[in-house]
């Protein structure tokens, strides 16, 4: 809400041509930057890995189902078997033959055949056609720590992803405030060349003046003319290098690269002050890249776990409904008949070569290497922490040193001024007290500068550069 209420902020400004601000720049530049947005993707498939592996302590239900069609019946006697049975009752008749030769053939034969008969086709089984379908639950009792591994894992993932992105909103609000206090910068540079031309040009008509009374000879406008072209030459590298910046603001807060875009601090004049206060940065605990360095440890320990589990028993309560047709309880008649079905299963690996033990180890290295890239990262942003605290300080430094010599620059054109207008100071001396002028302008414009790109620069190597 308040990312699209700013925005429409924003929009509004441009349309109604109001200067855009520094944290008007920011927004735009986090709205419109693609990078955000596959950081936000990266944070939707972390949640949703995070929720999967959630779900793997839960019961899983699962239904078949299965049909299967053959060409022959199945029988549980051989060949043989069928023809004794099937002959039973000649079999009989025929030992009896002997014993009573006036028995009439067929009188025990016949009956008792037919009941060999009945008895082949009640052994012979109609599976041509087999149906079958059932459910089963299935529920982890013990993983050797593989889900809890998994869990641990997704809640890592998820995290971060958050600090990627956070780490990726730092770097572009970074890269978004040097573009905006470069062209600030070529701003005023482009206004204090245009002062300089303006004064190189007075310079010049009095000059040409005094040539004119003879008081000044040609050697001396040639010199005030080579400087107006210095000064015109600087002008326009000045106003070159200030449309190429603002094309480069104007790419990064995703506006047209021929968009007239006009920055707040750089249409009020600067009036020589700057509060000198430190920005809140006691350590690097809120840095994003090293909150990522130690979940990338307690995930090297979580792959470690999930290594040797893959090497410890798993067990698992089964539960479930069988549904047929034949009917195995009954015959095998063509009716669907079912049954439920309880049970536990559990593996135990008994011997691998070795492969455990190996595979445990090479997780534990990970786990050490992770380790070690975190206190050397971590040593590397203390040292860039205390790098960005020297560089405000000498960045302040630098912007009392040239408060003092503007002072001193401003004093002394307004005497090489009235030196010049009374005949005391040749053309050439006054050139060189503007130059001195123009040079004090622009390092303290440089100073004011560099110290807003060092108080940005600090806030990133803490951790706490944040959209205000």
């Amino acid at each position: 809400m308040r990312l699209t209420i700013a925005l429409l902020l924003v929009a509004t400004a441009i349309d109604a041509q109001q200067p855009l601000t520094l944290d008007s720049c920011r927004t735009l530049a986090l709205h419109n930057n693609r990078k955000i947005e596959i950081a936000r993707t990266q944070e939707e498939i972390a949640l949703n890995r995070h929720r999967a592996a959630r779900s793997a302590r839960l019961p899983r239900i699962e239904i078949e189902g299965t049909y299967i069609h053959t060409p022959h019946k199945t029988s549980l006697l051989d060949r043989h078997e069928r023809k004794a049975v099937e002959n039973f009752g000649s079999t009989i008749e025929e030992s009896l033959g002997t014993l009573l030769p006036l028995l009439p053939s067929g009188i025990i034969s016949a009956p008792l055949n037919s009941i060999g008969h009945s008895i082949v086709d009640a052994l012979t089984l109609d599976t041509r056609n087999i149906f079958a379908a059932g459910i089963t639950l299935t529920q982890p009792l013990y993983t050797g720590g593989k889900i809890s591994a998994y869990n641990r894992l997704g809640r890592l993932a998820q995290s971060a992803a958050k600090n990627n992105s956070e780490a990726i909103r730092q770097s572009i609000m970074e890269e978004t405030d040097k573009a905006y206090w470069l062209v600030v910068s070529l701003t005023h540079k482009e206004r204090l060349a245009t002062s300089y031309v303006a004064l190189t040009r007075e310079l010049y008509g009095n000059v040409e003046k005094l040539k004119m009374q003879g008081m000044a000879t040609t050697a001396d406008l040639l010199k005030v003319n080579v400087k107006l072209n210095e000064a015109e030459t600087a002008h326009l590298r000045a106003s070159d290098a200030l449309g190429l910046a603002r094309m480069v603001l104007c790419y990064i807060c995703g506006l047209p690269l021929d968009s007239e875009i006009a920055l707040a601090d750089g249409e009020t004049e600067f009036d020589g002050t700057v509060q000198e206060t430190t920005p809140a940065a006691a350590g690097i605990g809120n840095r994003p890249e090293l909150r990522n360095l130690r979940i990338a440890c307690e995930a090297a320990h979580q792959e470690t776990r999930l290594t040797r589990s893959g090497y410890l028993p798993q067990v698992a309560l089964t539960a479930g409904y069988i549904l047929s047709n034949p009917n195995i309880t009954d015959g095998f008649s063509r009716t669907f008949n079912g049954m439920w079905n309880i049970g536990i299963i559990m593996k135990i690996p008994l011997w691998n070569w070795g492969e455990g033990k190996y595979s445990i180890r090479s997780a534990k290295a990970a786990e050490k290497t992770a380790l070690y890239t975190l206190h050397e990262a971590q040593e590397a942003m203390e040292l860039q922490l205390q790098q960005s605290h020297k560089q405000l300080s000498e960045a302040y430094g630098q912007y009392r040193m040239a408060m003092s010599n503007i002072d001193t620059a401003n004093e002394n054109l307004r005497n090489a001024n009235i030196a010049f207008s009374e005949g005391m100071y040749t053309s050439e001396e006054l050139m060189e007290a503007q130059t001195a002028w123009l040079q004090a302008q622009s390092t303290l414009i440089d100073a004011q500068i560099g110290i807003m790109l060092a108080r940005t620069q600090l806030l990133r190597a803490s951790g706490n550069l944040q959209a205000e």
